[in-house]
């Protein structure tokens, strides 16, 4: 039986003590509470609010023990409820920093973005050094990258979290398109999940497969649930030429990044690729949910729409992704696909997939839809 499995089977002997100190004194209080906040340390999180609810049927709970059922409710996923009620003890304490912090997680955890950063203010910072990430990556999110940067650098010496700091300015230098720049904070943590995402992602720009391949494996096993390495590895899947494994990692990536735009179009080429248009049209509706605006999202519906024979669906939408954008490279592709269908009989998929095979610039040269996923990439920044 691994750790895992015993502290979940059985209470910690400290917990096991003061619960049966508490079976011979049911209503002292101290005690319950003593209790609930062990539970919340073994990460007993049921037992921590059933001891709460214990508490609160003897007396209100303290704002401690409110914090405390909080962050409970948010270790359970019920972020909601946690922020329903940071938000509460905060109008009675505005100035503890700790339980901005908190709301400010909670909000971000909830996609409210704007207002995680407006929480997180400089005496927030100061106190709790955890912060200074978050507000980077809610700015992150918020298309807020030189604001972002600027607070990562002013950050990036800092003795606690000075690391953490490095690996997250490495991604957003990386999308703002700083590659020098990028690398250098990278190296700084070069065990982080970010930073081995990010040096792969380099190695992949310069075409050095094996080298960013070994990245992100790397940058997977630091951290199994980092959306970003596995879209670097299904982009270097797309490289290689495996579709079917490039599919597979993508969709894998855009599970993990439900909000980005750029993830869920590129895997939808891979899937393009694998000849798989079904599919592939639900991961550009998907991209094109997210974003509205997002004219390569549109044009490669359109791709899809050539393919299955929605001529008119394709016109329509191959103009509306240009008038986004006059340089959509998915509209121009789905625009030379209707120049070649006209007054043509059906083509088999097979053909239709070949042109995305076509390679640009000499045989060696990368293709048109490996292009388009690597833009993808860079366009995932800003949706």
């Amino acid at each position: 039986m691994d750790g895992t499995t015993q502290r979940l089977d059985s209470p910690s002997p400290r917990l096991q003590r003061l619960l049966d100190y508490i079976d011979a004194d049911p209503t002292n209080l101290a005690l319950i509470g003593d209790a609930a906040k062990r539970a919340a340390d073994d990460g007993r999180y049921v037992e921590c609010d059933t001891l709460l609810n214990r508490y609160e049927q003897l007396q209100p709970l303290a704002p401690a023990l409110m914090n405390l059922r909080a962050v409970s409710a948010l270790s359970q996923g019920r972020s909601s409820e946690a922020r329903a009620t940071f938000a509460a003890l905060l109008l009675e304490h505005p100035d503890d920093p700790f339980l901005a912090y908190n709301l400010a997680y909670a909000s971000a955890l909830l996609d409210d973005y704007a207002t995680a950063v407006d929480l997180l203010t400089d005496p927030v910072l100061d106190a709790q050094p955890d912060a200074i990430v978050l507000r980077m990556q809610c700015m992150h999110h918020l298309g807020m990258l030189d604001a972002a940067i600027d607070l990562g650098k002013q950050h990036a010496e800092h003795a606690i979290v000075g690391g953490q700091v490095a690996g997250m300015l490495a991604t957003l230098l990386f999308d703002a398109a700083e590659g020098d720049q990028a690398e250098a904070f990278a190296m700084r943590a070069p065990a982080a999940a970010g930073s081995l995402t990010v040096l792969g992602l380099l190695a992949l720009e310069r075409d050095d497969l094996g080298q960013a391949m070994q990245l992100f494996r790397k940058a997977m096993e630091a951290d199994p649930a980092s959306g970003r390495a596995h879209l670097g590895e299904g982009l270097g899947r797309l490289a290689q030429q495996d579709f079917n494994t490039a599919a597979m990692s993508l969709d894998k990536a855009a599970a993990l990044l439900p909000g980005h735009a750029g993830t869920w179009l590129t895997s939808g080429w891979a899937h393009v690729l694998n000849g798989d248009l079904d599919t592939a049209r639900d991961r550009f509706e998907r991209a094109l949910d997210i974003d509205r605006g997002f004219a390569e999202a549109l044009g490669a519906i359109a791709v899809t729409d050539v393919y299955q024979h929605r001529i008119d669906d394709a016109q329509r939408r191959t103009q509306a992704a240009l008038r986004l954008d006059r340089e959509c490279l998915s509209a121009i592709m789905a625009q030379g696909l209707l120049l070649q269908r006209a007054g043509q009989t059906d083509r088999s998929v097979e053909l239709r997939l070949a042109l995305l095979n076509h390679p640009l610039g000499g045989e060696q040269g990368p293709t048109i839809a490996q292009i388009m996923a690597k833009r993808s990439l860079r366009d995932a920044a800003n949706h």
